[in-house]
């Protein structure tokens, strides 16, 4: 085989790659559109949801202050191609146990981030997660029951819960259970009124709390693994152009030496350069 078809062979895979990639990119920036319009509703619940418990607890003080350590839950990627997601939420993870705020146990939910963790995860208790927006109510509710075990297991505190936040785009580590209420709400004359006792319904509420919270939190995750997903994707697709191009010019240069090197063969041949020869 010459060399500039084996080139040629070389150059029809990478255009078959090239096609395969564009495809993933293009599945990640349509999971990103529908992720943000998911993303912007639950924010909108959650901010709801934060006014309630911010209003409850400036009436009854039950959210409690134990000074246990908490459980850890880490929001990783279930799959690959998402550039330094995994990377920067494992640094972050390890600055955060070496400061001092050791958890009572780490939750990894995320295959990918696992993986990436090695001999580190050791111990750690380790999940799937989702790979699209269909799959996050059905882990979800994997999460929190894996969630509840934990934190009975280990008589956790609190849960504290790391993730890469979309609208600051940084890895943020939140403390999700018991509420904390970023700021004192104005003061009120007259406490809410409630049709069950104070600890009943906060009880109560703290389940839908979780739920909203988690999803949230979730789906923030997700929308930024795919916001990654689409820049790394993006970027080798322009380097794979890049090499594209400079191939397929060899592929015409190669080929061009390949005729000039034919058609002198066949002068040869024909003894056209015959120069012995009486006319």
């Amino acid at each position: 085989m010459s060399r500039s078809r084996k080139i040629a062979l070389h150059l029809q895979q990478l255009q078959e790659l090239q096609a395969i990639i564009s495809s993933m990119r293009t599945l990640a920036q349509l999971e990103l559109h529908k992720l943000a319009a998911q993303a912007e509703q639950q924010r909108q619940m959650s901010d709801v949801l934060d006014t309630v418990i911010a209003d409850f607890l400036y009436f009854y003080d039950l959210a409690g202050s134990g000074s246990g350590p908490d459980l850890l839950l880490v929001l990783g990627s279930e799959r690959g191609f998402c550039g330094p997601f995994n990377e920067i939420l494992a640094t972050e993870l390890s600055k955060t146990r070496e400061d001092g705020g050791e958890p009572c146990s780490v939750l990894i939910v995320g295959g990918k981030l696992s993986r990436h963790l090695g001999e580190e995860a050791e111990g750690f208790g380790i999940m799937a997660g989702a790979s699209t927006g269909e799959e996050l109510f059905a882990i979800l509710s994997e999460v929190v029951v894996e969630v509840r075990k934990q934190m009975k297991r280990h008589q956790a505190q609190g849960l504290r819960v790391m993730y890469h936040d979309d609208a600051s785009d940084t890895v943020v580590l939140r403390q999700l259970l018991p509420p904390q209420t970023k700021e004192k709400i104005k003061k009120q004359t007259f406490p809410p009124h409630l049709y069950l006792e104070p600890d009943v319904f906060f009880q109560d509420f703290l389940q839908h709390y979780l739920f909203v919270g988690l999803i949230r939190l979730l789906t923030a995750s997700l929308l930024v693994e795919n916001r990654y997903r689409v820049q790394h994707l993006g970027g080798a697709l322009h380097r794979l152009e890049e090499r594209l191009a400079a191939m397929q010019l060899r592929v015409r240069s190669l080929r061009q030496e390949e005729i000039t090197a034919e058609i002198e063969m066949i002068l040869l041949g024909s003894g056209a350069f015959d120069l012995g020869k009486s006319t």
